[in-house]
Formats: C-alpha cells, structure tokens, sequence
C-alpha cells in the first residue's frame, strides 16, 4: 500500500518504544508492559483504520482508501501497521470538500455531501467485507459520539444497547448521540469515527459468566461531565465483574491543547465543572503582554484523567492497555476528518471497530 510511504523520517522501532515507555513513566500512566494483552489475555479485539486521500498512480486523480490494522501500534505506527495490516479499499473520483464549500451554490453544496455520502457508505462496506466476509457488515452498528450534541454538564449522558437494533443486513450508523455503546451479543461489533479523542474499549462478563463489551467516547467534554464515571457505574449495575473488565485505550491525541477565555483553573468557567488540576500539563495566557486578554491556552491529558476515573471505579493498571499512538502527531497521522475531506492531509483515522474475543474468526489475526 503506497499511502504508508511517509516523506518524513521515521524513528526506529526501538526508538519509538523507548518513547512510549517515557512517556507513560511522564504521564502516570499503567506501565504497558504489564498489563492483560502483554500477558496474552483475552480482552476487547480493536481494529483501527486509515483513510487517505492521495493521487492514484495512474490517473493522477484522487484517490479515498481506508486501510485496517491490528492493535495494537505500540507508539509504532508505520511498523505495527506492516506487521498487521489486514488491506484496503480504494474508490476512484470520490469528490473532496471544496475549501470554500459554503461559498458554492446550494444545491451543489447538497450535490457534493450526497454524492459523498454515497461513496462512504460504500467504502465502509467493502472495508467490512474485507476484515470479516460479507456477514460481517449486518452486526457492525458505528456509535455516533455525544461530545458536539451535548453541552449541559449537569445531566447524564447517552448510553445505546447494541442488541436492541434490529439487524438489516447491511452495517448501521447509528443517528442517536451516544457516548457509550455496549453489547451482550457476542456477534455484534461496535464502531465508532472518532478524530482525536481517545476511545475506551472494553470487555468482560458478569458473575454468570455472560460477556459484555463496547466503546465509551472520551473526549475532555465526556470525562468533564463525568461520562466515562457514568461508564464504569453503568457496567457495574448491568452486573460486570469490574475485575473481569479489559480495557484497551485507543489511539488519539496524546497532549491537546484548547483555548478558553479564562483560565480552567479558576474555577469560574461554566464549561468546566470537574476539578482539572492533576491533568492540565501546560496553562498559559495567550496574551501575557495583555492583562485584558483572559484567553487561555491549556493542554489536557485526555488519556490520563480517563485513567484516574477508571482508578476511582476499581479498575486497576493491569486491566488498562493505553496504544499510546499519537493522532495528534505528524509522525502518525493527525486525525482531522475535515481536512482529510478535502485532501489536504493524509492519513488520518477513520473508524475503530470493538468485538469479544469471541469473534477473533472473522475480526483478523490475532
């Protein structure tokens, strides 16, 4: 696959681990290297993807290809995806959003999202066909994350059953705002198109020896309105055994960075009800030279505050598997769905795919 060939050099692998092991040592995360899916355990089988937009080799028009890898990467993207990588589908002529899509008519506006709409729907077709056959896309239901819908801090969250949606023998985009999706079926695979939130995907069973898994979007708005609490409480009162629960982080930003126009800290901005103090890395004002400029700019550690909610409910750094792959990282891919739509970067991560450990025949190579 030629959209893995990289202009800019690449560290080796040995040197992208030891950047992996540093970085879980700065940040205080569970050490990767003991943890269930290093022990070989069974936990949540994650599938990652690529999208790329790029000239075709022979047209030279642009080409829209969504590649599957195994996790986990490992903080070594281009090796991992070698060493795993399950293919691609390639749809010629897919039109990219115009830069200044706004700007045009509007029916052509209209004519260019259906058309999209279209080819994406087909090429999310032919990617489940690739990794599990053609039976794999009826039990694909894709979450649609809460985070742009929901801006009261104050009420809970959406939390979908993927066993309550009828099969329809085709792969299913749920329209529902979710920030939780799980399922008791162990044929059901659940999907969400994150950009460069972190994902949790998580599996276990209950008492009875039933199993569960699923995805939890958490993006800072989730974990400040206490979603990914809400998670791990919801698991609990379905009857999981939380000691059973695997939990496998997926890629996404590492350190991202905000501006707010005062300082999250303070105390007095209404976006912020959780106390952020252990996980801003880096708070500064954007104008120092400015005493009426009050815009901030922090940088949070989404992954880690997920991990501090999941300490809080039980769940102990031997359960947690953090792929600490950077999306937000040149090297590896910035995840921008918008900029990806008009070509003007590649690649960038289009879905991520959960199923139990039950599906392992049909869901790759593990």
């Amino acid at each position: 696959m030629t959209n893995h060939e990289h202009t800019t050099d690449q560290p080796s692998a040995q040197a992208l681990q030891n950047e992996v092991i540093a970085l879980h040592e700065r940040k205080n995360w569970p050490d990767p290297r003991e943890n269930w899916l290093m022990y070989g355990e069974d936990g949540p089988v994650t599938i990652t993807s690529l999208v790329a937009t790029a000239p075709h080799p022979e047209s030279g028009n642009q080409r829209y290809e969504l590649a599957g890898g195994m996790s986990p990467a490992w903080g070594q993207p281009q090796e991992s995806w070698v060493a795993g990588y399950i293919g691609s589908v390639t749809l010629d002529e897919l039109n990219l959003m115009p830069d200044k899509l706004k700007e045009l008519p509007e029916q052509r506006q209209a004519e260019i999202r259906d058309e999209r709409k279209v080819a994406a729907k087909l090429q999310m077709s032919r990617y489940l066909e690739l990794l599990g056959g053609s039976e794999l896309s009826n039990d694909v239901i894709i979450m649609k994350p809460q985070i742009d819908h929901y801006k009261d801090r104050t009420i809970p969250g959406n939390i979908v059953n993927a066993d309550e949606i009828s099969r329809n023998g085709d792969y299913i985009e749920d329209t529902r705002p979710a920030f939780m999706m799980y399922s008791q079926d162990t044929e059901r695979v659940i999907g969400i198109r994150p950009a460069d939130c972190p994902t949790l995907h998580f599996s276990g069973v209950d008492k009875d020896g039933k199993p569960a898994h699923g995805v939890i979007h958490a993006g800072w708005q989730d974990e400040d309105a206490g979603f990914v609490t809400q998670g791990m409480e919801f698991l609990h009162e379905l009857g999981v055994d939380m000691s059973s629960l695997h939990v496998y982080i997926a890629p996404g930003g590492v350190e991202f960075g905000y501006t707010r126009p005062t300082n999250p800290l303070d105390g007095d901005d209404p976006s912020f009800v959780s106390d952020w103090r252990g996980r801003l890395t880096d708070v500064h004002p954007v104008n120092p030279d400015n005493p009426d400029d009050r815009k901030t700019r922090f940088t949070i550690d989404m992954i880690g505050r997920a991990v501090d909610d999941m300490y809080d409910a039980g769940i102990t750094p031997q359960q947690i598997f953090i792929d600490s792959t950077d999306t937000s990282d040149e090297r590896t891919g910035n995840s921008s769905h918008k900029q990806a739509s008009r070509g003007v970067q590649v690649p960038t991560r289009d879905v991520a795919l959960t199923a139990s450990q039950y599906r392992l025949h049909t869901l790759g190579i593990r």
